[in-house]
């Protein structure tokens, strides 16, 4: 399975890739039709006196409604633009507006199909409105959309019933004008409408869709760099990024929206879209600070203050405010040549490869710019698109491509961090280790002296006083046989009990007392006296090691030798039982008994008592003559540290 998967993905590639050919030959083959269209490079050209027209689709119908003129003598190439008149152009809600007829004549080819349409093409018009007559009859006009006439194309379809084939048609493309600025025409195409569609497609598509889809992607970069900046707000860099996306947007819905028929409204929203570019050329500016700290005293000082002048000049209460268009846009083009050329000037000298590449960006924007100025001014290209749109897409390219570098900066940044980190943990790791296996082997020295003293100190008090005593009693002569034995099997169990707390406990009281029993249980059956063993599940005592475990023992084991010794008993039990918060250890004999009220403490049962409280808990002894004697110690189950 590991290994199908990679060639089933290098499979889809190629697939993939094969469709995208085969796509693009099936676009690229032109539509085979018996007739094609007509391209006129040559048109008659006549006009007609200005007249004072309101600003209005009503006003607009009333002028192109006009009758024509019988003939055009002027003949114009295509495309074509007109000299304008020189006068200042002011503007009001009523303005000096003109006509220009562009006249050709078309023959209906004889093979014509009778359910083929006709239409009229032209890639680019300059004007305020266009409409198109056929026979000196208007079939079409832009007056619904005329406000966007300067980026629209001259579309007209005919349907069969308005001609024949064989029939000659009289075209004529009217445009009202304005005579301050002029008019203009591109190549007029005339021809079967599943031909001319193709090109109409493509039009549409590079001059409306691509721009559409260009500004819905700078929006959505722009939102998304305005949250990425509400979450780091330090990081200055992503604000201008998104701000200059949302402007940048902005600046392109002029391409995409049509304009509001109403001229109130119109004039506002012409005061929004048509400064955004000034705008967008100060918060790019400010984007590039971030990225080198090389400013522009002149561009630091000049450019707010430009901007607000153009935001100024673009509102409706200004005079001016309706002369923005070559001459506006050309202020505003050459002002971000400044600051491209700075930033080109900065990124040249010294600068990152971030700086270089969007101040290349920046300069075949301000070339695309000054094409788009050209284009509107029907200097240049004639046909041609707008560029800016495309462009924002270039230019926001550079941007991701400089933020991306800083990111991979600072991975590879972290990376080094983390690979140093990582290098010093592990070395104090190892530094840990070492320390902690010193420290393991100082405590286990240690452990050992404390358990040497410990054995020493037992021993001494122990089984070396007992010893000594025996070797007094042999070297005074005074040898009593019994009294000899007993010393030395008391010497004995007292070697076996430090023997036998050496080994590992885990807290359990009942194994250190089943030691007991087994060490002991032979004197006791050799005195003749029974063991009753009587144990309780118990929990594990935390505290219990084995010099505890040696203190207990030895408790256990001095009760057991005085009931040998004086107790004359022939049983005894032994028993142990849970009462939290304390173990209770019972050891019972049914010998003669004494009087607790009356016989002295002698040091045996000091003893008993001091080893009790060595462990934190204690010994009652209960016994009266002739009854027995009962010894009950109490150790605690949990003992606090401050009790230790």
């Amino acid at each position: 399975m590991t290994s199908v998967l990679p060639a089933m993905n290098k499979l889809l590639a190629v697939t993939g890739a094969g469709l995208l050919i085969t796509l693009i030959i099936v676009l690229s083959v032109p539509i085979d039709t018996a007739i094609d269209a007509t391209r006129f490079d040559r048109a008659s050209l006549c006009s007609e006196p200005s007249v004072d027209t309101a600003f209005s689709r009503a006003a607009l119908n009333q002028l192109l409604s006009a009758a024509p003129p019988p003939d055009c003598a002027g003949i114009v190439s295509l495309p074509y633009r007109s000299h304008a008149d020189g006068t200042l152009l002011t503007r009001s809600n009523v303005a000096r507006m003109a006509r220009a007829w562009y006249r050709v004549r078309y023959d209906i080819p004889a093979g014509w199909k009778s359910d083929d349409q006709l239409m009229i093409y032209s890639p680019r018009v300059m004007g305020v409105a266009w409409a198109a007559r056929v026979n000196d009859q208007i079939v079409s006009d832009n007056l619904d959309d005329w406000r966007m006439t300067w980026n629209r194309p001259v579309v007209v379809r005919l349907g069969s019933a308005h001609f024949h084939p064989g029939d000659r048609l009289d075209i004529a493309v009217e445009i009202a004008y304005e005579p301050q600025i002029g008019h203009a025409l591109a190549h007029l195409s005339v021809g079967p409408a599943n031909v001319l569609a193709q090109r109409l497609a493509i039009r549409e598509f590079l001059q409306f869709i691509m721009p559409v889809a260009c500004s819905v992607t700078l929006l959505a970069m722009g939102v998304f760099f305005l949250l990425f900046w509400w979450s780091r707000r330090a990081e200055r860099t992503h604000l201008f990024l998104a701000l200059s996306c949302i402007a940048w947007c902005v600046c392109n819905l002029q391409y995409v929206l049509p304009r509001r028929e109403d001229p109130v409204l119109n004039a506002w929203y012409s005061a929004v879209a048509g400064p955004s570019i000034a705008w967008v050329m100060w918060l790019i500016y400010l984007f590039v600070l971030q990225l080198d700290t090389r400013f522009s005293r002149v561009v630091a000082i000049v450019m707010p203050p430009f901007v607000l002048i153009m935001s100024f000049l673009a509102l409706p209460v200004v005079p001016l405010n309706e002369n923005v268009g070559t001459f506006y846009q050309g202020t505003n083009l050459a002002v971000a040549a400044l600051v491209a050329a700075r930033i080109g000037w900065v990124a040249i000298r010294g600068g990152s490869l971030e700086l270089r590449i969007i101040a290349a960006a920046l300069g075949i924007t301000i070339v695309s710019g000054a094409h788009d100025v050209g284009l509107l001014a029907q200097r240049i290209d004639h046909e041609g698109i707008f560029l800016l749109p495309y462009c924002s897409m270039l230019l926001f390219g550079s941007f991701l491509f400089a933020v991306q570098r800083r990111y991979v900066h600072a991975i590879n940044e972290y990376d080094v961090l983390s690979s140093s980190l990582a290098q010093r943990l592990s070395e104090r790791e190892r530094e840990l280790q070492a320390n902690h296996a010193r420290l393991l082997e100082l405590e286990r020295a240690q452990t050992l002296a404390a358990e040497r003293h410990r054995l020493m100190h037992d021993m001494h008090d122990g089984l070396g006083s007992a010893l000594t005593t025996s070797l007094a009693m042999i070297e005074q002569g005074n040898v009593d046989g019994a009294e000899l034995k007993s010393l030395l099997l008391d010497s004995v169990d007292d070697l076996r009990a430090v023997i036998d707390s050496l080994e590992p406990l885990d807290g359990d009281l009942i194994s250190v007392l089943a030691t007991l029993r087994f060490r002991l249980g032979k004197r006791l059956e050799l005195a003749g006296i029974g063991l009753e063993w009587d144990m309780h599940d118990l929990p594990a005592l935390s505290w219990l090691g084995p010099p505890q475990a040696l203190q207990l023992m030895r408790i256990v084991q001095e009760v057991l030798t005085n009931v040998l010794k004086h107790a004359r008993a022939t049983r005894m039990q032994i028993s142990a039982h849970c009462n939290a918060p304390f173990i209770e250890v019972c050891i019972t004999d049914n010998g003669r008994g004494f009087d607790t009220a009356t016989t002295s403490t002698g040091r045996g049962l000091r003893h008993l008592a001091q080893r009790a409280a060595s462990l934190n808990g204690s010994v009652i002894i209960e016994s009266q003559p002739g009854d027995g004697t009962t010894v009950r110690l109490l150790l605690p189950i949990e003992i606090r540290v401050s009790d230790q």
